[in-house]
């Protein structure tokens, strides 16, 4: 019986051991297969042979589906050149470009400019200039391609392909549903609401890596279709948005928004529904916020950072709207909290300096509110605008002083505030100095202080309070200053 059990045992590794060698030949036969096929595709897709290449891409779908991650890109690419040539044979002599490029399933005009710049797609470009290629000489007669004659087998296969890639390399999904959106708009007559969930999900997976270009494309479907599907109105208005965010420096999304909605109410109630939806979503609240600030609706506007700087207290970004929310409902003292919040996180923000000054100011804080502007000056030294603002902060006093102190009666303006003007327009001249971009503005505000200063008549009659070519202020209004003020030899 014990030899019985030990035989079993025997032959039971035996088996193993032998089915192993064959799964280590089996395995090591595939891996030189796949190793031959990719390395066979890879040459004549490089070099352009790319009916040669796609049979190899298949053999290497086949051996392993997920080895490779550029195979799906690639193959699709060689039916894309099929796709390509076969619309040629559509063509006719006197097209315009734009006429060929239409036909050939590409932008036209100025998208093709973009189009270009586009690296997600620049193989597309490549494979169009290939095609264009062939179109000049079929049109002269000196080509034939009459073996590629169905475009839409050819297009419907590439989404296949892409529809592939989405399964087996599932971290490059996001570009697979880029492509098989484009395909789809693209490719094919009367499809372009088939490729809305496409560019949809690919906005979803990873909307920070996509090209404006590609944005905008789903956006132009949106409002091409609002009128089969109202909703589409809200969608795009969403996804511009969220595009303003991210390209700020580019004019784009701004147009697109215009086209949309000429009333910025109509963007406040567009994103309150949306919100609604979603109340402790941080994206939609913020779209929200957004809202109010164009529309200028302060409280709502402030009501929305509020919550998104309790959700997210180390944003600055947040901060710092919230900041100007409340400035301009005259909340300056919250503001200035605000805005010291923002700097704390992100002490880049030098504006906030500046804004910080601007509520001091209007707290009538002057000595507050120059500290404030020099701190902004002292971020940046070649910038002029912290002087500007002192130069402000002076005319504010000699405004507080009139107001206070004279009953507001202008005619009673005396040596003191007038020296104070001049040193406003002291602190304007030393704004262009350190910054020659703001000279004109700089020097309007010189102007319109040129008949408050002090005139000859006036310096003759206090020459006794002159001094090494200064005077010293002398006014209560104007201790806080403690600034002489240089004044022209008599």
């Amino acid at each position: 019986m014990r030899k019985s059990i030990v035989g079993l045992a025997l032959a039971s590794v035996l088996i193993v051991m032998f089915g192993f060698s064959l799964y280590a030949q089996e395995s090591g036969e595939i891996q030189k297969a796949l190793g031959e096929n990719w390395s066979l595709f890879s040459e004549y897709h490089k070099n352009g042979e790319y009916a040669s290449a796609a049979p190899y891409g298949w053999n290497v779908y086949r051996l392993d589906p997920a080895r490779f991650k550029t195979l799906y890109t690639r193959l699709a690419e060689c039916y894309y050149s099929f796709y390509k040539r076969a619309r040629i044979g559509e063509l006719k002599p006197g097209m315009t470009t734009d006429e060929i490029l239409k036909t050939l399933g590409e932008p036209t005009g100025k998208q093709d400019v973009q189009y270009k710049n586009s690296k997600a797609v620049r193989w597309n470009y490549e494979a169009e200039r290939a095609a264009l290629y062939f179109v000049d000489n079929k049109l002269q007669g000196t080509e034939r391609q009459d073996s590629y004659q169905n475009p839409k087998a050819y297009a419907d296969t590439m989404v296949m392909i892409y529809d592939l890639g989405i399964k087996h390399v599932p971290e490059r999904a996001a570009s697979f549903w880029l492509l098989r959106g484009f395909a789809l708009e693209n490719y094919f007559d009367g499809r372009e609401l088939e490729a809305i969930p496409a560019y949809e999900k690919s906005v979803e997976l990873d909307f920070n890596g996509l090209d404006l270009y590609y944005i905008d494309r789903l956006g132009v479907l949106y409002a091409n279709n609002i009128q089969s599907n109202p909703e589409f109105k809200s969608k795009a208005i969403a996804l511009y948005r969220r595009a303003q965010e991210k390209y700020h420096d580019n004019p784009l999304p701004v147009q697109r928004l215009k086209a949309l909605v000429t009333d910025p109410l109509e963007f406040v109630t567009y994103a309150e529904k949306d919100l609604a939806n979603d109340p402790e979503n941080v994206e939609k609240i913020w779209e929200a916020a957004i809202a109010n600030r164009e529309a200028e609706l302060w409280p709502g506007a402030e009501r929305h950072l509020t919550k998104l700087v309790r959700k997210e207290p180390k944003n600055s970004t947040y901060w710092n709207e919230l900041g100007k929310a409340q400035q301009r409902q005259q909340k300056f003292r919250q503001a200035i909290d605000s805005y010291e919040n923002a700097l704390k996180f992100n002490s880049s923000l030098k504006e906030n300096h500046l804004n910080i000054s601007d509520c001091h100011r209007m707290l009538g804080n002057f000595t507050a509110a120059r500290a404030s502007a020099l701190k902004g000056a002292q971020a940046d030294r070649s910038w002029g605008r912290p002087y500007i603002v002192i130069a402000d902060i002076y005319k504010a006093a000699v405004e507080r002083c009139i107001m206070q102190t004279k009953g507001g009666d202008w005619a009673k303006l005396d040596i003191d505030d007038k020296l104070v003007y001049k040193l406003a327009q002291d602190y304007f001249a030393r704004a262009k100095a350190i910054e020659p971009a703001i000279t004109a503005e700089a020097n309007q505000r010189i102007t319109e202080l040129s008949t408050l200063v002090p005139a000859k008549e006036d310096l003759f009659f206090y020459r006794s309070r002159i001094q090494n070519n200064k005077m010293t202020l002398q006014s209560p209004c104007y201790d806080w200053i403690g600034e002489s003020v240089p004044v022209p030899s008599l």
